[in-house]
């Protein structure tokens, strides 16, 4: 079974949120795609 790389959809976040500390919506993004990604590096390995 190949490895596939997966996106965060950004359709799905509720931008609506009043988020504290200045966080913006893309933060999260961000940091849902680095997990995503390590995964994937993780999975990909011999």
């Amino acid at each position: 079974m190949p490895h596939v790389r997966n996106n965060v959809d950004i359709g799905e976040f509720n931008t609506d949120l009043q988020l504290p500390y200045a966080l913006r919506v893309l933060d999260f993004q961000a940091a849902m795609q680095d997990v995503y990604d390590l995964f994937y590096d993780i999975s990909s390995c011999p």
